[in-house]
């Protein structure tokens, strides 16, 4: 899942996840994303910060929120913001956010980032392959 309202950050994140050979779904605002995830929809979230009608730290909580309801493993959800200040990745921490990756973000970024959780998850089995 690819959330963030600025269409040509959203376009990048796919192009660079596509070239990984991941597939994923956009969406350019947090609640229309929050309306379409549940458990084991998907792997991983990369969600913008500042967005309008639900912001990714919002949709962070959320998530967690439902996989502590329903006794879930956490999925990695992943912060991506322009403004990578200590203040920012404590507050993207505070929402529940594993990771945040700044944009633009190169290849090589996103690899780490993806190595990093989705392996963890794998460990977990809470990746479906």
């Amino acid at each position: 899942m690819v959330v963030d309202d600025y269409s040509l950050n959203r376009d990048l994140l796919m192009r660079q996840l596509e070239r990984l050979g991941i597939q994923a779904e956009p969406f350019e605002n947090g609640r229309d994303a929050w309306l379409a995830w549940s458990p084991g929809t998907y792997d991983i979230v990369f969600t913008d910060c500042h967005m309008p009608l639900l912001d990714g730290y919002s949709l962070a909580r959320a998530i967690r929120r439902r996989e502590a309801a329903m006794s879930l493993p956490s999925m990695p959800v992943i912060g991506w913001t322009a403004n990578l200040f200590a203040s920012e990745v404590q507050r993207c921490h505070a929402a529940g956010m594993n990771d945040v990756l700044q944009k633009p973000s190169t290849s090589q970024d996103l690899r780490r980032v993806l190595a990093r959780w989705v392996l963890k998850a794998l460990r977990r089995g809470a990746v479906r392959m």
